[in-house]
């Protein structure tokens, strides 16, 4: 019933620098996207994950990168907050859909975000 978003660093060259999002980044020559979730999350925050542990969600346009687009995946292996160790952003958060609102969330994050929940009440 959380989902885990990525407070991103406000840097001048981050995307979308100092909102909330999910942890994530390019494909990389050669890969799927299942590889690349498993990858960018043991990049990111340090927590290997099986992939079978991994289901695709949802593929959506990007907003802000012509041509580019989100792979999102549900991951059902529960985590701890003290098995993280933050390797990109200023910060992270465990969060349940009536937080949601007191987070300032990229918008095509918040479209996901918000499609999960609903998907998740059915």
């Amino acid at each position: 019933g959380r989902i885990l978003l990525q407070f991103r660093d406000d840097f001048p060259h981050v995307k979308s620098g100092g909102r909330w999002g999910y942890f994530g980044g390019e494909i990389e020559e050669g890969e799927t996207p299942r590889q690349a979730v498993i990858r960018e999350i043991v990049e990111e925050i340090g927590v290997p994950i099986p992939s079978s542990a991994f289901h695709p969600f949802v593929r959506i346009l990007s907003t802000s990168q012509k041509g580019h687009q989100h792979y999102v995946f549900i991951c059902n292996q529960p985590i701890s907050p003290s098995e993280i160790k933050l390797a990109e952003g200023a910060g992270f958060a465990f969060l349940q859909k009536d937080q949601l609102d007191q987070f300032d969330l990229i918008p095509v994050v918040r479209q996901v975000v918000d499609r999960y929940f609903a998907s998740q009440a059915q």
